[in-house]
């Protein structure tokens, strides 16, 4: 586990990050800290991911790099950004063409908007 973001009315994100040899790169989880339970929301073999964010509204970011083949921390890809309110269905968001990564980190406050940061020194600002 990576990460773990705490959102409003007990709902949780949780991130595991996995090695070379894993079937996914990354898997995202959704928390119920008062069941405690936890399901999958997001993996794809295609996108690793390596940061999520919660907004107080609950709507849930996923940033990472777009995978090209098999060395994930090898190589670096290209920046993407997904977007969700109902932890089901994923929106793409328009990152700048030129941003590539191994890493890439979110962080932001309350409803002030979300920033991102890549391991090559590249800073934006999601709108």
């Amino acid at each position: 586990m990576t990460r773990v973001r705490f959102g409003p009315r007990g709902l949780g994100i949780g991130l595991i990050e996995y090695s070379e040899s894993f079937r996914y790169p990354s898997e995202v989880f959704k928390i119920e800290w008062s069941t405690g339970k936890s399901s999958t929301i997001f993996r794809d073999k295609r996108f690793a991911v390596s940061d999520v964010w919660m907004m107080p509204d609950g709507t849930v970011y996923l940033a990472g790099i777009a995978l090209n083949g098999e060395l994930r921390s090898v190589v670096p890809g290209r920046v993407q950004v997904l977007r969700s309110k109902d932890l089901s269905a994923w929106t793409a968001i328009e990152v700048d063409y030129r941003a590539v990564a191994r890493l890439v980190a979110l962080s932001g406050v309350g409803d002030g908007g979300l920033w991102l940061a890549t391991d090559s020194g590249m800073i934006l600002k999601l709108q």
